[in-house]
């Protein structure tokens, strides 16, 4: 089968015109409009292994190359005038050339399209600041086809920039993400100034690693999904060690929520990533504003943490220890019981409820120190209420014996780097577009590629995933 079919024999143009039967132009020009514009630096590149030849011609790819750029800088907003970088990946840029077989030749005589072109186009753009920090990134994939006839129908017109079915999938795979990232340019902007120094300085930026680079975006849709997602990573008493990756894990989580589970963004809380989680705030959160958001029956709930959690060595009782917490000194008023964290949430009106819980109670720190001074550690059996609940599910990082680890080489804490790559798909195992809770269990539990082989090969100790659920087959991710 020819893929390019040239214009054949001025007799058959002839009636091809009679037909009428041209493929429809493209006007390259964004409908996508905002006040806000960007300052970028824009990149484009190609992976040429998923190219077809023709698209890897150094004119094609200029003519590519010119073509996004112009229309991203038209039309690509920001609100605000520092710069960033704006990386374009094309990933996939391909075409089929499908005719008829042997009917070709009568309907070539009456005039009318007798095949078709099949081009698909899959693109992935990332926002970066100058720093190097991810402020948001996106993917599309889209397919387009045109019939057609192989008197009108050729090279030129399938690669012209206002016409041809692969370049109108790359306008339209383009157009998808630029309404993703105008939808989110105010949380851009807000990032980008905190990073350069606002709101106590912190620098709330996703990391660098492969699950900050690429999350999928699914087409799930949750509205009436609420969640609280807290990462402590510094503590006001110097003496008490700083969980080097929590707020990267917090952010990152917050993502995966609106991108893959398909949060609303205002139904996540606290609603400044950025607030300093006290021991009022903690429990305000989870006993006051938590429930106002909550419709009965309708809405799933979500909660993360990541941060210290320490042993009472009076009531060997477990607790998250706040920011304004030293774990010497963990009580009911300075710090948060996990108990009572289980029975808070046990009470809500949810439809259903998963708990993720990057934190150990051992007393011990990431780098196996002690948190609690001339103490050893206090293994504590910790009872789950949540097991009373039909619709609930619990993930915890490591049992109540071992020590949560960092990951420093993927910017993430152990177990919530394996979790968002589940997330991103590694653990839909079976290839069938949905992640149970019991594919996620398989996955982050791995002793060969995961969590505790991870664990083993860079601390030489145990961390091994618990997962607590009536009901495994439970869906997490439909893509």
């Amino acid at each position: 089968m020819q893929r390019l079919i040239n214009n054949p024999c001025p007799l058959a143009l002839f009636l091809v015109l009679l037909s009428g039967c041209a493929t429809p132009l493209i006007d390259y020009t964004s409908d996508i409009n905002s006040p806000a514009r960007l300052k970028a630096n824009i990149y484009v590149r190609f992976d040429e292994q998923k190219m077809d030849d023709m698209f890897i011609e150094p004119e094609v790819k200029l003519s590519i190359v010119n073509t996004i750029k112009s229309d991203l800088t038209r039309t690509i907003f920001y609100n605000g005038t520092n710069e960033v970088d704006v990386n374009v990946k094309i990933e996939k840029l391909t075409y089929t050339n499908n005719p008829w077989g042997l009917l070709w030749l009568p309907l070539v005589v009456i005039g009318l399209p007798f095949g078709k072109v099949e081009g698909e186009a899959q693109v992935y753009l990332e926002v970066r600041s100058l720093e190097g920090q991810v402020l948001g990134s996106y993917r599309a994939e889209k397919k387009e086809s045109h019939w057609y006839n192989t008197a009108y129908y050729n090279k030129a017109m399938l690669l012209s920039v206002s016409g041809g079915a692969t370049r109108e999938a790359l306008k339209l795979a383009i157009e998808s993400m630029k309404g993703q990232l105008i939808a989110e340019k105010y949380l851009i902007a807000q990032a980008l100034e905190k990073s350069k120094g606002g709101l106590q300085g912190k620098t709330l930026l996703l990391g660098n690693s492969d699950v900050d680079a690429d999350i999928p975006r699914t087409s799930m849709k949750n509205p009436n999904a609420v969640a609280v997602v807290i990462g402590i990573s510094d503590y006001q008493d110097p003496s008490v060690p700083k969980v080097d990756h929590a707020i990267q894990d917090a952010l990152a989580i917050r993502q995966y929520l609106i991108n893959v589970l398909g949060y609303d963004e205002r139904n996540i809380l606290p609603r400044d990533p950025a607030q300093t989680i006290t021991a009022g705030v903690f429990k305000t959160l989870i006993r006051q504003q938590l429930p106002g958001y909550v419709k009965p029956g309708l809405s799933d709930v979500f909660v993360y943490y990541s941060g210290h959690g320490a042993p009472s060595t009076s009531i060997r009782k477990a607790f998250f220890v706040p920011a304004d917490c030293n774990p010497n000194y963990v009580n009911s008023d300075n710090a948060y019981p996990l108990d009572d964290f289980y029975d808070d949430l046990s009470r809500l009106p949810c439809r259903s409820l998963n708990v993720v819980l990057d934190a150990c109670f051992s007393g011990l720190s990431a780098k196996g120190e002690m948190l609690i001074k001339n103490a050893s550690p206090l293994y504590l059996t910790v009872e789950h209420p949540l097991l009373a609940k039909e619709n609930a599910t619990l993930f915890a990082s490591a049992t109540s014996d071992q020590v949560s680890n960092w990951y420093p080489e993927k910017q993430h804490s152990l177990f919530t780097y394996f979790f968002l790559k589940g997330l991103q798909g590694a653990a839909d195992t079976n290839r069938d577009g949905v992640i149970t809770v019991q594919e996620m269990e398989d996955y982050v539990r791995d002793e060969n590629s995961a969590v505790p082989y991870i664990s083993r090969r860079e601390y030489q100790r145990m961390q091994m995933p618990q997962v607590i659920t009536k009901d495994k087959q439970k869906m997490l991710v439909k893509f």
